[in-house]
């Protein structure tokens, strides 16, 4: 009797095991492959966990062969899968060992730390890794198999964000050693005297700049981008579908080729002299200290028409998507209580399109204070002035110019691009935020919106 339930329970026990360990295995892989990972993205920072990258991928390749031998001795099978992770990760093992620590030649413009690849590889095989892990952790059920693909969102987003909150570290922590009242209310100057160059630095007309070209540009584009997205949105037929079509163009066309149509036009006004109507307006102007007027690269205003070719795709899909949100049913109410189609359009249609309106406006605002390709050949340093018809200039310039710019500039301005780059953020980041809350503001109101 006794030995028999002994037996009984030996059998009973053989199942528990196979259960613990098919739930041991999963979960050790599963482990070694997000250390894979969290060592990857560490190989990213510092150079010095590329010792590491070989070890790692020589512990996970262990357990992932013990995982595939207890495969085929308790089920008789041998797991594609398995074979496959574990062919990867000594294919990458090798490789590892295989590259020299410093890879140069080969038309790369630069030296590579052994580290990059550590890191692609350690994420390459660790990633998989932990999804075919959770898979057979949660017990291999088609529920298991969505649960397992997470991975596969998570840590690429996970690096993106990383990437972004290091930059911004790095963008704040410099930009801010740069930041005080002298740099935001001193203008960059250059003037000779007799014993030679003397300069003044400072940030005022770039930042006064930025905000003149987003102002300019809201005048010119709003009327025009809120006319086109209106037409679109309350008419059909054959015009409405060109100006959607012109409007979608408008937007697909290559920075790059805004700032060459607008270089091309400086150039054409250099055979007018200055105090013309045409040269000034389209290659503006400055007074030296004798009164002397001579011409610039590109007025603000050239820029603001330029630059408004951007913002009005923006106003018009806002606008578009506003004035369609009217409900029929408000429509159809106010046309049958007597409205008339003036009344009905000042009352009802656009507050109720007003939140877009002006979300479109913003976001089109702060694309132009970060743009830089449309101005990059019409813009300078600032030193001769701030106006319509100055030359242009803007925070986003100044920290190409810094790199790129005339010798003074660099050695002047560097201390201050990382700032200016900051203040950039700022901008932008405080218009976007606008636009959520008035938009939010304005459907509450207009909208009845909780």
């Amino acid at each position: 009797m006794k030995a028999a339930e002994a037996t009984a329970g030996r059998q009973a026990a053989v199942p528990e095991r196979a259960a613990l360990t098919s739930r041991a295995l999963p979960a050790t892989a599963g482990v070694a492959a997000a250390g894979n990972i969290v060592l990857g993205c560490a190989a990213l920072l510092d150079n010095s966990y590329d010792a590491f990258a070989v070890p790692a991928l020589a512990g996970l390749a262990l357990i992932l062969l013990v995982w595939l031998a207890q495969a085929r001795y308790s089920r008789g099978v041998w797991e594609r899968e398995l074979i496959i992770l574990l062919a990867v990760c000594l294919a990458a093992g090798a490789l590892l060992l295989a590259i020299p620590e410093y890879t140069y030649g080969h038309q790369i413009n630069g030296i590579i730390h052994r580290s990059l690849f550590s890191s692609v590889f350690l994420l390459g095989v660790g990633v998989p890794a932990l999804c075919f892990s959770i898979y057979h952790l949660l017990g291999a059920t088609p529920s298991a198999h969505d649960v397992s693909r997470y991975p596969l969102i998570i840590v690429p987003i996970a690096l993106a964000l990383g990437a972004y909150g290091l930059l911004l570290a790095r963008l704040i922590d410099d930009g801010v050693s740069g930041l005080s009242w002298h740099a935001l209310t001193t203008a960059y100057k250059e003037e000779l005297q007799p014993t030679g160059f003397v300069y003044d630095v400072g940030l005022r007309n770039h930042i006064l700049g930025t905000f003149l070209l987003m102002g300019l540009t809201s005048l010119i584009a709003l009327p025009a981008g809120f006319g086109a997205g209106m037409y679109v949105a309350e008419n059909e037929g054959w015009l409405s579908r060109l100006i959607a079509f012109c409007t979608t163009m408008l937007r697909a066309i290559s920075v790059f080729v805004l700032g060459v149509a607008a270089f091309s036009l400086v150039d054409f006004a250099e055979g007018y002299a200055v105090g013309n109507p045409i040269s000034d307006f389209i290659r503006g102007y400055y007074t030296d200290a004798s009164g002397f007027k001579h011409p610039a690269e590109g007025s603000f205003l050239l820029a603001a028409v330029f630059l408004s070719l951007l913002a009005i795709p923006v106003i018009a899909r806002a606008t578009e998507e506003g004035f369609r949100s009217v409900p029929v049913d408000i429509r159809e109410g106010s046309v049958a209580l007597g409205a008339t189609e003036g009344h009905g359009f000042l009352r009802i249609l656009l507050p109720w399109a007003m939140p877009s309106v002006i979300t479109g406006l913003l976001i089109g605002a702060a694309e132009v204070a970060g743009s830089v390709a449309v101005i990059l050949f019409i813009a300078g340093s600032g030193q001769n002035g701030f106006g319509l018809f100055n030359q242009t200039t803007s925070l986003s310039y100044l920290i190409f110019d810094v790199k790129y710019g005339p010798q003074p500039v660099q050695d002047l301005l560097a201390q201050y691009q990382f700032t200016a780059a900051l203040l950039l953020v700022f901008l932008t980041l405080t218009l976007t935020i606008a636009a959520l809350f008035i938009k939010h503001r304005f459907a509450r109101r207009y909208q009845g919106a909780q």
